[in-house]
Formats: C-alpha cells, sequence, structure tokens
C-alpha cells in the first residue's frame, strides 16, 4: 500500500494509545479511497472529522489528503459529514491548494 507505508506511532499511554491507531487507520481508508472504510470509522468516531496527521511534516485532515490524491468520493463523503472545508495546515494548505497543487482541481 503505497498510500500507508509501515507507520511506527509515537508512544503514547492511556487514552491517545486507543484513539492513534483508529487516527492512523483512518487517514490510510482516506489516502486509498476506502469509501466503505472511511464511512465506518466516522460512525464510529465523528471526531475523526476534525482529526490532523503529521506524516507528511505537515498538520494535514482527511480532507485535505483527500483532495490532494484525488478521492473525490471521499471529499464528497467527509463533507456532506461536516469536515471543515477552510481548514489550514501550518503554511496556508487548504484542501482547494491541495487538489489544485495535485493538478486535480
Amino acid at each position: 500500500m503505497p498510500f500507508c507505508p509501515a507507520y511506527r506511532p509515537p508512544r503514547v499511554a492511556g487514552r491517545m494509545a486507543a484513539i492513534v491507531p483508529a487516527i492512523n487507520d483512518f487517514f490510510c481508508a482516506v489516502g486509498m479511497g476506502d469509501v466503505a472504510g472511511v464511512s465506518r470509522q466516522l460512525e464510529r468516531d465523528p471526531g475523526l472529522l476534525s482529526a490532523v496527521t503529521d506524516a507528511y511534516s505537515m498538520h494535514v485532515s482527511g480532507l485535505i489528503i483527500a483532495a490532494g490524491v484525488g478521492r473525490i468520493e471521499i471529499v464528497k463523503l467527509l463533507l456532506d459529514r461536516g469536515a471543515d472545508m477552510e481548514y489550514a495546515e501550518d503554511d496556508g494548505f487548504t484542501a482547494l491548494t491541495a487538489a489544485s497543487v495535485m493538478g486535480r482541481a
């Protein structure tokens, strides 16, 4: 799976120990275009809509990832569920910027 390389989550304890694997699974499903998987995960934890990952040294959301890799069905699903279209990572990169830079807009 090219989008989901072997990932070593940070050492965490307590509540975060349960959250980190779910977040990783969510971002992998987003990047791979697994609509059913993303939908199931959002049913279990709607908070994933606002989750960010720093896997690429940027604090990107699932929407930014989906837009950047052209997963239109995932983009629609995330927006329908209430993802923040205006969210920008540290350098001002948004889902629209990701789509544009990657030639998807």
